[in-house]
């Protein structure tokens, strides 16, 4: 999805208006409902269906998930608010998720370190100098890219999903995996303009 401002763009977010919010923050990064499950702890992919038509609220403690995966604000997604992220729910959620990377990096294998990976998300530009939004953008990627690498070289990751859901979640993270790493370092060309371009590389995937 091109979020530059061009005209499909615009009609692309205006089809994502008329969703309800869960569904319009899975679309942004053209997730799954399973991908969406396994990143917010969730046991199945029908919880996240269950959110997206309004059978169930989050609780407090998932509004949390929420907000330290996407550094959305809470308020926003429970309809109260109109504006979804500002600087100090970004800069909350930034503080998470490096504080979460250097926790993760003591259990991991082959000396991967997800704090350093982490410490080099801006490259060599300063956080101040990418706008809002790509500081948006870039937070979630590299949630994604450190949920990935900790289920694959984690020593105590626990596998929550049946055999066979396994290899299918891999494959399509895999792909995620490999997307996000490019449309990072898109932005990192220019982190001053907002210009956020991401295509699946793999088939359209059916749900679980």
């Amino acid at each position: 999805m091109d979020m530059d401002g061009s005209v499909e763009s615009q009609m692309e977010m205006e089809k994502i208006e008329n969703e309800n919010r869960y569904i319009r923050l899975r679309k942004i990064y053209k997730l799954t409902q399973l991908e969406m499950a396994d990143l917010l702890g969730y046991k199945s992919r029908s919880n996240i269906s269950d959110l997206e038509i309004g059978r169930v609220n989050p609780s407090i403690g998932k509004l949390k998930d929420f907000h330290a995966l996407f550094g959305i604000d809470p308020s926003w997604l429970m309809g109260i608010i109109e504006t979804p992220y500002t600087e100090e729910t970004i800069a909350s959620a930034e503080k998470a998720s490096a504080e979460l990377a250097e926790e993760l990096s003591d259990d991991m294998e082959n000396d991967i370190d997800l704090y350093s990976f982490y410490r080099k998300l801006y490259g060599k530009h300063k956080k101040e100098d990418y706008t809002l939004e790509n500081r948006f953008h870039m937070l979630f990627m590299a949630n994604y890219v450190i949920h990935v690498l900790y289920r694959v070289w984690g020593r105590h990751y626990k596998n929550p999903w049946p055999k066979e859901v396994q290899t299918r979640l891999g494959q399509w993270q895999w792909e995620q995996y490999k997307t996000y790493i490019k449309a990072m370092e898109k932005i990192r060309e220019d982190p001053g303009k907002t210009t956020f371009i991401l295509e699946r590389t793999m088939e359209e995937t059916k749900e679980a």
